[in-house]
């Protein structure tokens, strides 16, 4: 097998029509590091790394619900209690 047709991270053999020409336990890794920020090189500034509004800063938005607490945060969102 060519060169060409190998994983440039884990040297592993590659599917057809590989993603930007990783396998795809690398893409997962680095789906999963670019989460965490643990990539090689840092990840790129983005909502994870904000500060979630407060539950006061939210509730402008929403003046029918008591916004209580901040019960998570994750890639899609933040959620609240309310």
């Amino acid at each position: 097998m060519s060169e060409e047709n190998r994983c440039p991270q884990c040297g592993a053999a590659l599917p057809a029509q590989s993603p930007q020409g990783l396998c795809p336990g690398c893409l997962l890794k680095w789906g999963l590091e670019s989460q965490t920020g643990d990539q090689e090189g840092g990840s790129q500034p983005g909502a994870a790394d904000r500060a979630s509004p407060t539950p006061k800063e939210i509730a402008v938005y929403f003046p029918d619900l008591e916004v209580l607490e901040l019960v998570g945060r994750g890639g899609m969102g933040v959620v609240y209690k309310a």
